[in-house]
């Protein structure tokens, strides 16, 4: 179970020690915000080992969540924008994963989901299927229209980025020392976006219940329902 107030202050001093003169480091002032990202870490956990009503290949989403999110947290202190932007996009594409696995297709195996292209996993799956267009929770279709808008977008940036790479050496301290391959303020932005699915949504979609968790699923979920 985390201790958020705790391991926010593990992550500053990581950074602090590793990164004293990152940019990134030195304008991370959202303590808020990165909370969050802990925050979501607790969903993912439970959902990576919840037997009850859930499949397989979410458990392998879940889990892939996690990976993402602690790379999402390495790579703001390093402070460049490409690196960031394929976190973000791993970690919105699994979270569109899951909602197709609930929505559309329960049996459909992970290495398939990988394959598959934006067409295919949104525009033809979550978005045409009956449990998204008859769903009625307040602000959901909104909510995950981002999350989507977050893996169309930074998807953009890995596959066009064409920085000036004439002097390498210059160009990775301009990164770590300027932030000028980074915008934290977008950066907190859809870091909000992703917390508000994940906790808003996720739970209520993949059916978890607290009184069918374990001991130590109950004991951080109700943690973190404490620390909102």
């Amino acid at each position: 179970m985390l201790d958020y107030n705790d391991e926010i202050d593990a992550y500053f001093q990581f950074c602090k020690r590793y990164f004293p003169n990152s940019y990134n480091y030195r304008n991370l002032n959202e303590r808020k915000t990165i909370s969050k990202l802990f925050k979501t870490l607790s969903i993912y956990n439970i959902l990576s080992d919840y037997d009850i009503l859930l499949y397989e290949n979410i458990h392998t989403e879940a889990y892939k969540c996690i990976q993402s999110t602690i790379k999402l947290l390495y790579s703001i202190p390093v402070g460049d924008d490409l690196y960031s932007s394929t976190c973000l996009r791993q970690l919105a594409e699994s979270l569109l994963h899951i909602v197709y696995i609930q929505y559309v297709d329960n049996s459909i195996k992970t290495s398939e989901l990988d394959s598959k292209g934006y067409r295919f996993l949104w525009t033809e799956g979550i978005k045409s299927s009956d449990p998204y267009k008859n769903s009625n929770l307040p602000g959901f279709h909104d909510s995950i229209s981002c999350v989507n808008n977050i893996y169309q977008k930074r998807s953009d940036i890995i596959h066009y980025e064409n920085p000036d790479l004439k002097n390498p050496t210059i160009f990775i301290k301009q990164i770590l020392l300027t932030g000028t391959e980074s915008n934290l303020q977008e950066l907190y932005r859809e870091i909000r976006i992703i917390f508000k699915f994940v906790i808003d949504y996720l739970p209520i979609m993949c059916g978890l219940d607290v009184n069918l968790m374990t001991m130590s699923q109950r004991a951080e979920y109700l943690n973190l329902i404490n620390n909102l």
